[in-house]
């Protein structure tokens, strides 16, 4: 256990599970490349300008070169260079941007917006263009690809205790309802799409299902694991998942 106690929100992992990136609140980014072993600050530089804004959500390609970053009040970052050096990305919408991911290569992504909109780029991020059902949502919460972009799985933010779950299999332009959990916050899934992971709010569980989606039991956290998961990421072989605190195992929490 690390003992770092730090107000976290997203988490992005290597296919290998050795490359970890944390992001949280003021432009807080720690780095592991020993699959959370040791972690050091990031400062976020983007030309002349520290990142000091509160950031949403991370992504990362398989091989952890290419990361984009979402924050608030518009914010878009990216690297291509696995972390080093950063550059701000126009948001490709008017509305701020809240999630991103994409598929193993960063070649194609998809960044959900207020107000329920999604867009989806096929060259890296160089354009945009809003999926043909992107309106049909309320707002979304999280949305996360698998390896290759054929199963995007998608948390519908709607003024309920219950969190609507989508699947589309053909990169966004139609969605069908997969079964609904209570006030989820973010989800992942395996690089085939099969195996995923939800967590929840205000719980000491996250939620898992063994067949895309179509149900889903409850994992309890060990004893000893203070409050609730706030996000969660599967890499190849390994689950890693966090609150507040930081795990030295390849269990982050």
């Amino acid at each position: 256990m690390l003992g770092v106690n730090l107000d976290l929100t997203a988490l992005s992992v290597s296919s290998d599970g050795q490359q970890i990136w944390a992001i949280g609140k003021s432009g807080t980014a720690l780095r592991s490349v020993d699959g959370g072993k040791e972690w050091a600050k990031q400062i976020l530089h983007a030309g002349e300008n520290t990142i000091v804004t509160d950031l949403l959500r991370i992504f990362a390609s398989r091989d952890g070169a290419t990361i984009w970053i979402v924050g608030k009040d518009g914010l878009l970052l990216n690297s291509t260079n696995g972390g080093f050096s950063w550059k701000q990305r126009p948001a490709p919408d008017t509305s701020y941007p809240r999630s991103i991911t994409g598929t193993g290569d960063g070649q194609e992504l998809w960044l959900s917006a207020n107000g329920g909109t999604l867009v989806h780029s096929n060259d890296g991020g160089t354009t945009w263009k809003a999926t043909q059902d992107g309106q049909r949502f309320y707002g979304i919460v999280d949305v996360h690809s698998d390896e290759t972009g054929s199963h995007l799985f998608l948390i519908e933010g709607v003024p309920s205790y219950i969190s609507p779950i989508d699947l589309s299999t053909d990169k966004g332009r139609s969605w069908k309802s997969l079964k609904p959990l209570q006030r989820t916050k973010s989800i992942t899934a395996t690089s085939d799409g099969i195996e995923l992971w939800a967590t929840g709010e205000g719980a000491n569980f996250f939620h898992y299902s063994n067949n895309a989606g179509a149900s889903w039991s409850d994992i309890t956290l060990p004893n000893g694991v203070d409050g609730s998961p706030i996000d969660v990421h599967a890499s190849t072989n390994v689950v890693d998942r966090k609150s507040t605190r930081l795990n030295s195992s390849h269990l982050v929490i």
